[in-house]
């Protein structure tokens, strides 16, 4: 079967994505993995499908890793979906996404920009594990924010794998933020090493909005900041607090759409 697809990337965070409103995508893992797959597949860091929900309103987002597995959600493929939907599926440009974290609002902005609600699931605390002193919370998904004076010099495969697995935050894992905080703005440089995709990825949504969390909390960083990625792209995130609580998260960045095409699954299976 020969379906449509789209190639999106937020912030260098590259996504298969599709409406799948008939229900005729696969999506179990061996087909997610070789989708994905850049040698034999199309090529991205997951696959995402969407379905539009009449009754509800909703728009239901369901998000695979690189490895086959099914993500809570995804801050990137949060923007790149609502340009999508924006653009494909006749969403207006306010829209509610149901994701395995929550509904979730988003927004369209001018040109390739977009705006989306990120839930803080639980709030960052401060833990050291084996003499590395991190932050740990959940922004949809979990995340283990790790300052470094050297952001360049981080083994971010071999460090980020380590915690990753480490027993303090099994079964599930964690996503690892290494981090560089600029003293003088409410600027922080991030590499992130994501779970699912098992490597350093080009950006990561829910970790810009877990910096800036830990940056409002443990650095005392005061309104908007802006998380610059490993490609020197530019995420921006607003947090809404009140007595060192945060009740609400927004990020903004572009979502680009990168060329559509078809595929047909028969031949990945």
């Amino acid at each position: 079967m020969k379906l449509e697809f789209t190639k999106m990337n937020g912030a260098g965070n590259d996504f298969i994505i599709a409406c799948d409103n008939d229900r005729v995508w696969p999506s179990d893992s061996a087909f997610v993995k070789k989708i994905c797959s850049r040698t034999r597949g199309v090529g991205a860091d997951g696959l995402i499908l969407l379905r539009d929900d009449k009754a509800s309103g909703l728009i239901e987002l369901k998000i695979f890793n690189r490895d086959g597995s099914e993500a809570e959600m995804c801050g990137n493929g949060l923007r790149c979906s609502t340009i999508f939907a924006f653009r494909q599926m006749g969403a207006g440009a306010k829209m509610s996404f149901s994701t395995a974290a929550g509904k979730l609002g988003t927004e369209v902005g001018e040109k390739n920009k977009a705006t989306i609600e990120i839930p803080l699931l639980f709030d960052f605390s401060e833990l050291n594990i084996d003499g590395t002193r991190l932050f740990y919370g959940n922004t949809g998904v979990p995340h283990a924010v790790v300052p470094v004076e050297n952001l360049e010099a981080v083994d971010v495969a071999g460090q980020g794998r380590l915690l990753r697995n480490h027993d303090a935050f099994k079964p599930a894992g964690t996503n690892v933020d290494f981090i560089l905080v600029d003293d003088s703005s409410s600027c922080a440089h991030i590499r992130t090493y994501e779970r699912g995709v098992e490597a350093e990825t080009s950006a990561c949504g829910t970790g810009a909005a877990a910096v800036a969390v830990c940056l409002f909390k443990f650095f005392k960083k005061e309104g908007p900041c802006e998380i610059i990625t490993t490609e020197n792209d530019v995420l921006g995130v607003e947090l809404i607090a009140r007595d060192n609580i945060v009740s609400r998260i927004k990020l903004s960045g572009n979502a680009l759409e990168v060329f559509r095409g078809k595929i047909n699954t028969d031949d990945l299976r």
